[in-house]
């Protein structure tokens, strides 16, 4: 009788753990879609109480594909530009020198002049123009690694 009680114990158990996970999901589920700050941005649902989708998409090699997919249909959301708010870049972007690039630039009145003479380059258009030619570069560099050696474990010297 007592292996009895013992084993009747042991399934109370089991299922007192499963109601807790169930309603611990269904809490977090609630307050991930309804209460978090990020709950009104747009954006799939279940991806946002979820990483199955995630994972998924990762362990599949297609996660790139899935985020332009979200970025195609649910747009980038909150530039600096439209909230206003512009966070400063520590002193740490301050650099050795007065020479500073766009990813170094910590003046937002700079940075936003650099950002508007190089934005025409990185356009959806100019990047899709420039595609043929990339494609074109890489299959020469990789012909002239085949002629030179090949893809064996020695490698080839680039420096020749």
């Amino acid at each position: 009788m007592a292996i009895i009680t013992e084993l009747w114990d042991v399934e109370v158990i089991w299922k007192l753990a499963a109601v807790t996970v169930v309603i611990y999901n269904v809490y977090r589920s609630v307050y991930l879609l309804y209460f978090h700050p990020l709950a009104r941005f747009p954006g799939p649902k279940f991806a946002a109480v979820s990483e199955v989708s995630h994972v998924y998409n990762w362990l599949t090699g297609s996660y790139h594909n899935h985020i332009h997919r979200l970025h195609q249909i649910y747009d980038i959301y909150g530039y600096p530009s439209k909230t206003g708010h512009v966070f400063l870049k520590s002193s740490f972007y301050a650099g050795p020198s007065d020479y500073s690039t766009i990813v170094m630039e910590r003046d937002p009145a700079k940075h936003r002049e650099t950002k508007r003479l190089m934005a025409y380059g990185f356009s959806s258009k100019e990047l899709q123009a420039q595609e043929p030619i990339l494609k074109t570069n890489l299959g020469l560099l990789t012909h002239q690694i085949e002629t030179q050696g090949g893809f064996d474990k020695n490698g080839v010297s680039l420096n020749k």
